[in-house]
């Protein structure tokens, strides 16, 4: 079975620590400040703490191209890089827990703004070392196992968060997430570094600025050749996951907010849905696989538009288990099909001698606007109420699908797809 080959597993444990931060600036972070008695509109501010996931491509060549002293010639241009950010994210974390949300609220800001920095950097090299590592056959089953385990990372800093604040408190939980950073650490040193596919340039050899235009000006330029529509794909990716990313910060609070307790959260929202989650992942692989990605982007998504309908249900009748097992599974089930042809798409698209660059191009302008909208959930569940808020991310998926129909024959290379 593919999703067993050893690649396909370390894909899946590097996944792991892709996403684990991310919970814990965004759905947990929102928990404790919810417990903390921080307003809707605070909290929902809170989501502009991420935006470094939307500009890693900012400082993404520097990191495809500067070596590291000692780290690089020790350990590999990625996994050199990678030791560095995992061993700063678990010393913030470290600095998370000892601040005080009602009286350190600026500090707490800054922090989680640092942690989203490091997280988003340590992306870069994870997306990188996964499009380098994988063969392009492997790339949608690879997708799978990479969402795989960022959600099992996710599951760990948000049902396991949810359940250690529950029973101690929160300095704790990001002390634990802090050490779960630091075995992170022992899965870089054990995986083997990629086969590099890009030219090193030596900045003193060939001169500084010939080398900042290859670091900074040649990946974009190739992707343009490449991509001759290349204006309507970044569209397309900017849009896509506007339906799930306005409310995504937005679900843990209002699932606190309409009566049900954090245990409540953590076993049916978290653990139940993350059930769900495996099924959409491992039929997201399969899917894509023999359909395409072409008809799946466009399958997935009017899926996930109707998801965020069921949460309406909540919004109207209160805190009822059997809504909340509803919409937990249709949101779950669909994230991981979403997910999974998305980060196949991104993949798809990168030359591989420009991967880090162009990756983390792509990826971040997919959270960008999911993260600058979602700053404002919080201000329209106050306007509008929780089901004015879910209804507006419903409409929100209409730029995409208009996209998706109206350009498909440009957003796509040729398929190869089993019948």
């Amino acid at each position: 079975m593919i999703y067993l080959r050893k690649k396909l597993l370390v894909v899946m444990l590097l996944g792991i620590a892709s996403g684990l931060p991310l919970v814990l600036i965004g759905a947990t972070l929102s928990a404790w400040l919810q417990d903390s008695g921080l307003s809707k509109s605070d909290i929902g501010l809170f989501a502009l703490v991420a935006l470094p996931y939307s500009f890693n491509f900012a400082w993404a060549p520097l990191i495809d191209n500067l070596r590291l002293p000692y780290l690089t010639a020790r350990f590999g241009r990625r996994r050199g890089w990678l030791l560095v950010f995992q061993a700063a994210l678990a010393l913030c974390l470290m600095v998370m827990a000892a601040l005080e949300p009602q009286s350190q609220i600026e500090w707490l800001a800054l922090a989680a703004v640092a942690l989203a920095f490091l997280s988003a950097s340590q992306d870069v090299v994870i997306d990188a070392f996964r499009t380098e590592y994988l063969e392009e056959s492997e790339y949608a089953a690879g997708a799978s196992m990479a969402v795989y385990g960022y959600r099992i990372g996710m599951l760990i800093a948000g049902a396991g968060a949810l359940a250690i604040a529950d029973s101690i408190n929160w300095p704790v939980v990001y002390l634990v997430m802090a050490g779960v950073m630091v075995l992170a650490m022992g899965v870089t040193l054990c995986v083997s570094e990629p086969q590099s596919f890009k030219a090193e340039k030596d900045a003193q050899n060939e001169g500084v600025i010939a080398w900042l235009r290859h670091a900074f000006v040649t990946p974009f330029a190739d992707f343009m050749t490449r991509h001759p529509h290349w204006w309507l794909i970044l569209l397309l990716v900017f849009t896509y996951r506007l339906p799930d990313g306005l409310i995504g910060f937005m679900t843990t609070p209002f699932f606190l907010d309409i009566g049900f307790s954090k245990t409540e959260v953590a076993t049916i929202a978290k653990l139940y849905g993350f059930g769900a989650t495996l099924v959409g992942l491992f039929l997201g692989g399969i899917l894509v696989s023999k359909f395409g990605i072409a008809r799946c982007m466009l399958w997935f998504f009017l899926l996930q538009i109707g998801t965020n309908l069921t949460y309406v249900l909540l919004s109207e009748y209160g805190p009822r288990t059997e809504f909340l097992m509803l919409s937990i599974a249709c949101d779950n089930l669909s994230g991981g099909l979403i997910t999974t042809v998305a980060v196949a798409y991104i993949m798809s698209l990168c030359n591989l001698s420009f991967t880090a660059t162009q990756y983390a191009l792509l990826s971040s302008l997919a959270s960008l606007a999911s993260k600058t909208i979602a700053s404002g959930a919080g201000f329209l569940a106050e306007a509008y109420g929780w089901t004015g808020l879910f209804l507006i991310s419903a409409f929100a998926g209409i730029p995409a699908l208009v996209i998706m129909l109206s350009g498909r024959q440009h957003l796509h290379r040729h398929e190869t797809v089993t019948n």
